[in-house]
């Protein structure tokens, strides 16, 4: 086995480890025993805490570091420099600028756009960047030109969220509140001392209390996906 080779296994096998690791630790109470029979089963409180929160966290957390891994060896195998990735071009930053507008705007209307809006937000931002450095590209005689170009964009993109950000500070925030009505009804007075404007989404989201801004964190957990 040559060498290249036997590197991959190895990080291969180091990846395997650290994955279940991470699928059989937490905070919760449970034996290895009880977690494999759930995870065999998918039954009961175990069965729900390894197949609806810690695999779908896992997978996730995997797709989206190859996916940043690969974007950055393609990037920079074309511009032939060590430096080059998506964070360098400007592409990340795109991406949160995205999401910054998604959740403010949700805010601005009055109404949560949800993950999918978050994600779709990533995802044009990220494409509009791309747009704009192939629109330019043409304007450059080196590639390295156009990754101080990239990073120019980056540094503008990223004052632009910073804007955002300052725009929305307490007296802008929309929050959501899950629990019952009458726990939501004294839990109130508290949450408009720090917030614009609070919506009860019962039952279903008892135990969130979520701003709409801080999903601009989320891109960098979807940044690769774009």
């Amino acid at each position: 086995m040559t060498r290249p080779n036997s590197m991959s296994m190895g990080l291969l096998a180091v990846g395997a480890v650290l994955f279940a690791a991470g699928l059989f630790s937490g905070p919760a109470s449970l034996s290895l025993q009880e977690q494999w029979s759930a995870l065999l089963s998918g039954d009961g409180v175990a069965g729900t805490i390894l197949w609806d929160l810690r695999l779908p966290r896992l997978c996730m957390a995997v797709l989206a570091g190859s996916a940043l891994g690969l974007a950055g060896l393609l990037m920079q195998t074309y511009f032939k420099n060590p430096l080059a990735g998506p964070s360098v071009l400007g592409v990340t930053s795109g991406s949160t600028l995205g999401v910054a507008l998604v959740s403010l705007g949700g805010v601005a209307i009055g109404t949560g756009l949800g993950v999918t809006g978050t994600v779709i937000g990533a995802l044009l931002g990220a494409w509009a960047v791309m747009v704009l450095l192939g629109a330019v590209i043409g304007w450059f005689r080196s590639r390295s030109a156009l990754l101080i170009f990239g990073l120019m964009i980056g540094y503008l993109t990223g004052a632009l969220v910073t804007i955002l950000q300052a725009g929305a500070e307490a007296g802008q925030l929309t929050v959501m509140c899950g629990g019952e009505a009458d726990t939501f009804a004294r839990a109130e007075p508290v949450m408009n001392a720090y917030a614009k404007a609070i919506s009860l989404i019962g039952p279903a989201g008892s135990g969130q209390l979520a701003k709409m801004v801080n999903q601009i964190c989320i891109a960098g957990l979807v940044q690769g996906l774009s």
